[in-house]
């Protein structure tokens, strides 16, 4: 991952704080999806190999794909009267015979073109969801392909977007903000720690790096990285309570990471239940949950007044 600049001379006492969430709200929270993968491809073998189980193996016989798991997400997020944003990837990088990432970027690689993707899109936008871009693997200092990739999503969803963040968490700091606000772009949440939970430098409020209407929302639990191997439910948890509590005391903004493959209970037991745990215990905690837009709205409504 990509991470560089100087971030500390750009937005370090930039951060929005003493925000008055909705409903008296203690503090509020994004739930997010990145769509890296809608198809399972090499993964039949190494999730059994990682797993020790034959089951991710024999999804390959299953009458659905393991990885479209919308509607479960959809499912579940209606039950709690939630929704969430989704990172719609269109990855475009050169295959490499001779590089390992080229390899693991380009096999199962979707078309955003596809029939099935732009319906999914669209059903997602039509129920309350929010569509925003992922950025390709090159995307994140090349501002003429990031405008394409935010054109192509635009078409399909058929109204303009407002958000992104950068697969693998990749920024180049503040050039990457620069170009995101350059295109119309009005939130980023690419700002994260690198394999690990938890606020980057400390950071649980939105901040504007420019001193503008140009967000950032720090990201602070990614699934992958909550996720220990071997999988311990009972330290994930606790390192979860801990960070919702963290948000919860300083009125932040907690915003969550859970790929949409993940919800594949055979490839990822218990992963779809701590996203639930996760949810159960905000609302418990009084908190205010909205897509990254409604967010966006909310804090740039309480700035103007």
């Amino acid at each position: 991952m990509v991470n560089k600049g100087n971030f500390g001379q750009v937005s370090k006492y930039n951060q929005i704080r003493n925000i008055e969430w909705p409903n008296n709200a203690d503090f509020a929270v994004c739930l997010t999806h990145d769509v890296d993968r809608v198809k399972k491809t090499y993964q039949y073998f190494t999730h059994s190999i990682k797993r020790r189980s034959l089951k991710p193996f024999l999804t390959f016989f299953d009458e659905k794909e393991p990885y479209w798991q919308f509607d479960t997400i959809m499912n579940l997020e209606k039950k709690h009267d939630v929704r969430s944003t989704f990172f719609f990837l269109n990855e475009s990088q050169r295959f490499r015979l001779l590089s390992r990432s080229s390899w693991v970027e380009s096999l199962g690689r979707y078309n955003i073109q596809s029939l099935a993707v732009k319906t999914i899109i669209r059903k997602l936008d039509a129920g309350g969801w929010e569509i925003a871009l992922h950025g390709s693997i090159n995307s994140f200092d090349n501002i003429s392909l990031l405008g394409k990739e935010k054109f192509f999503l635009e078409a399909i969803v058929g109204h303009s977007i407002k958000g992104i963040r950068q697969h693998w968490l990749n920024l180049d700091i503040p050039k990457t903000w620069q170009m995101h606000k350059d295109l119309g772009l009005v939130y980023d949440t690419s700002f994260g720690k690198k394999y690990k939970v938890g606020f980057k430098n400390v950071i649980c409020h939105p901040f504007r790096p420019f001193k503008d209407a140009f967000m950032v929302f720090p990201l602070a639990i990614m699934d992958s990285f909550l996720f220990e191997n071997p999988f311990e439910p009972g330290r994930a948890l606790e390192k979860m309570k801990k960070i919702i509590k963290i948000a919860m005391n300083a009125g932040g903004l907690l915003t969550v990471l859970w790929h949409q493959s993940v919800f594949s209970e055979k490839d990822f037991p218990g992963y779809s239940k701590f996203y639930e745990i996760l949810i159960e215990e905000c609302i418990t905690r009084n908190a205010w949950f909205g897509t990254c837009s409604e967010v966006y709205d909310h804090i740039a409504g309480e700035i103007s007044r």
